[in-house]
C-alpha cells in the first residue's frame, strides 16, 4: 500500500485529494497537514511514501518545508501542488528537494500519474508548466528571464515583499534576521533592474507571485 500525505493549509482541498488518490486501490491517505510545522511531525510519525506539498502556507512555506521533508526522510518523494502556473515556481520547489510539480488546476487523471511517475523515481512537470515553458522559451529565443536570476531565498524575500510585508514581517516569517533581509532586497533591486520597493511590489503584482 502505497502511503500518502497531504500538506495544504485548506482543509476542502485536502478533503478533495484524499477522494482522488484513495479512488486507486493501492493507495491510502495516512496524515493530512495544515502547515509546514505539522507536516514534519506527521511525517515523522507516518514515515510515508510521497508527500503531496502545497506552496504557500502559514508557518513555513512550501519550499522550505521540502528541504525540511527531503532532510527528515530523504527515501520519501514530494509532489508540489499548488494555483501558481509560472515556470519559477516549479524550478524553485524542484531546487528545494521535490520530485514533481502538479497545478491545482489539473484534473485528477493527471494528479494519479504525476504521482505513479514520481515514486517510479523520475521528475514530473504539469502539462500546464511545460506549455508555458516551450511558450516562453519560443517567446524569447531561449533566454533567461529576470526571476531566475534570483537565489531561491531571493525569491522568497521577493513574495513577502510582494505580499505588502515589511522587514520585520519577512524575518519572522523566514526565520532570518531584519539585517539578512534587507541585503536580499538589496540583491532584488539589483537584479530586476528597480531602485525602489515599490517598483518591486508592483513587478511582484503583475506577476501574480503573492498568491
Amino acid at each position: 500500500m502505497i502511503k500518502v500525505m497531504l500538506v495544504d493549509d485548506h482543509g476542502i482541498i485536502r478533503d478533495g485529494l484524499q477522494h482522488i488518490i484513495e479512488s486507486e486501490q493501492n493507495m491510502k491517505v495516512v496524515a493530512g497537514a495544515e502547515d509546514g510545522i505539522e507536516a514534519l511531525e506527521l511525517a515523522k510519525k507516518t514515515q510515508p511514501d510521497i508527500i503531496i506539498l502545497d506552496v504557500a502556507m502559514p508557518k513555513m512555506d512550501g519550499f522550505d518545508c521540502a528541504r525540511a521533508l527531503t532532510a527528515l526522510l530523504p527515501d520519501a518523494k514530494i509532489l508540489a501542488l499548488t494555483v501558481h502556473d509560472d515556470i519559477q515556481y516549479a524550478f524553485r520547489m524542484l531546487e528545494a528537494g521535490a520530485h514533481g510539480f502538479v497545478s491545482k488546476r489539473a484534473v485528477s487523471k493527471e494528479l494519479l500519474t504525476a504521482i505513479r511517475i514520481v515514486l517510479s523515481g523520475r521528475t514530473y512537470i504539469c502539462s500546464r508548466i511545460s506549455a508555458r515553458l516551450a511558450s516562453r522559451m519560443h517567446a524569447k529565443g531561449g533566454s533567461v528571464d529576470k526571476l531566475s536570476t534570483l537565489s531561491t531565498r531571493e525569491f522568497q524575500v521577493l513574495r513577502h515583499l510582494g505580499a505588502g510585508h515589511n522587514l520585520k514581517e519577512t524575518a519572522e516569517a523566514m526565520g532570518i534576521s531584519e539585517k539578512t533581509v534587507s541585503t536580499y532586497r538589496s540583491r532584488i533591486l539589483e537584479k530586476l533592474g528597480y531602485r525602489t520597493s515599490a517598483e518591486v511590489l508592483r513587478y511582484a503584482l503583475e506577476l501574480e507571485l503573492t498568491r
